[in-house]
């Protein structure tokens, strides 16, 4: 057995292998890159602001920030906006104060620059707007109006992931107080082929029922108070954020490397 292989066998969805329609790989999918370039793009974002940095090292990270930008929209990966966008809010909340011209600016070109990209690609369009209507409409020059901004949750919109949650609220209440044991959920969905709820909290709720999302909830709370104190508070609330579409916890290594790596990064540069 590989070492990937022997790493994976303490996740819950080890059993991932036996699954020849996927590929070994690091991220494996757009849904787990997708998070893994928000998050770099971020951090190159945050580094951009500190002064202890040289021109080159600046210039290396606005060049890994544009890179990271332009793979991850291509990717396709919704999580991708959406990650970062929680993450660009954070870090506006952060330094709108101390850098005003330069946050809104930025914020600006971001939004700007991730527009650019998406209505130029009709495949990206196509993925994209299934959540966000005003895009296709922006992409086919056709009239916009207030609805077509407010983003859409619908089965179609969430990739099948509302039939998901759906299910595992039901789950939840056949036993709200303790859960039904970590794993248990493959063994409960009537969804073949699912290894988890594609939502992280949700997943926790299932498993371990009110009491365990409670420790969990005290866990993060510690989390991010450390985080504040090492400076690196938005990229764990951007990292937190990504949980809500998706268990990467579950089932990939990569991930979670790439998350520790970049906090540790980010917060040693602080």
């Amino acid at each position: 057995m590989s070492y990937s292989k022997n790493l994976t066998q303490y996740f819950v969805a080890y059993d991932i292998y036996s699954y020849s329609s996927y590929i070994n790989s690091l991220t494996r999918n757009r849904t787990i890159y997708g998070v893994i370039a928000a998050i770099i793009l971020l951090v190159c974002l945050k580094l951009l602001f500190s002064s202890k940095i040289s021109t080159t090292a600046k210039l290396f990270f606005i060049t890994l920030a544009i890179l990271s930008l332009y793979t991850g929209i291509m990717g396709a990966s919704r999580n991708f906006i959406f990650t970062l966008g929680i993450g660009l809010l954070a870090m506006s909340f952060k330094n709108v104060l101390k850098f005003p011209k330069t946050t809104i600016s930025l914020l600006l070109i971001s939004i700007i620059g991730i527009h650019l990209l998406v209505i130029n690609n009709h495949r990206v369009v196509a993925q994209y707007s299934r959540t966000l209507p005003y895009l296709a409409k922006l992409s086919n020059n056709q009239n916009l109006s207030i609805q077509d901004f407010i983003p859409k949750i619908t089965y179609r919109a969430t990739s099948g992931r509302s039939k998901l949650w759906q299910e595992g609220v039901l789950i939840l209440k056949q036993n709200p107080w303790m859960g039904i044991g970590a794993g248990s959920y493959r063994l409960s969905t009537k969804y073949k082929g699912q290894l988890n709820l594609h939502n992280y909290y949700l997943q926790v709720l299932v498993d371990s029922g009110i009491i365990g999302f409670i420790s969990l909830i005290l866990l993060l709370a510690l989390l991010l108070k450390r985080a504040y104190n090492a400076g690196n508070l938005t990229i764990l609330i951007a990292i937190l954020s990504s949980l809500i579409f998706d268990n990467y916890l579950d089932y990939s290594m990569g991930w979670v490397l790439c998350m520790v790596w970049l906090l540790k990064v980010s917060a040693a540069k602080s």
